[in-house]
């Protein structure tokens, strides 16, 4: 039931941040590009960076370079 009322909030945001919870590792570092978020959460581009910016502006995530992201919470 939790997991389907966060679906009915927040969309697209949900499956994203649950595919970056499955593949951050025991330090919260997420090795993933953009193209391969969208390819398993099957979500846009544009979807996929404002769920990124979402999360950033959250104090959630933290992009560290270049397809490496840090979950900080």
């Amino acid at each position: 039931m939790f997991e389907r009322v966060l679906n009915a909030v927040l969309g697209k945001k949900f499956e994203i941040i649950a595919i970056l919870c499955k593949y951050a590792d025991e330090n919260g570092i997420i090795k993933l590009s953009i193209a391969q978020i969208c390819a398993l959460s099957n979500a846009s581009k544009p979807t996929v960076i404002n769920a990124l910016h979402f999360l950033e502006q959250k104090k959630v995530l933290k992009k560290l370079a270049n397809k490496c992201y840090q979950l900080i919470i």
